[in-house]
């Protein structure tokens, strides 16, 4: 993982059902409904890395620092 971490947006759809039920449930907790369903979301993706369902990131190639032409373009590796 990268050591600085962003933020990141998205758009989520819900249908009209669970988008009142999701507002009446942030509202109980006195909580923004962003804020209540990115805590939900965060709970969804930590129990499936738990049960295995997210697979591991990929380990990041090492470079050298080298250079290289290749057909005419110098490429670093």
């Amino acid at each position: 993982m990268d050591t600085e971490q962003m933020a990141k947006r998205i758009n989520v759809t819900l249908s009209d059902p669970y988008h009142a039920d999701l507002q009446r449930w942030a509202e109980t907790r006195g909580e923004p409904l962003a804020t209540f369903a990115t805590y939900l979301l965060k709970l969804a993706i930590d129990e499936a890395r738990r049960a295995g369902e997210i697979p591991p990131e990929p380990v990041p190639e090492k470079t050298t620092g080298k250079t290289t032409k290749s057909k005419g373009r110098s490429t670093k590796r």
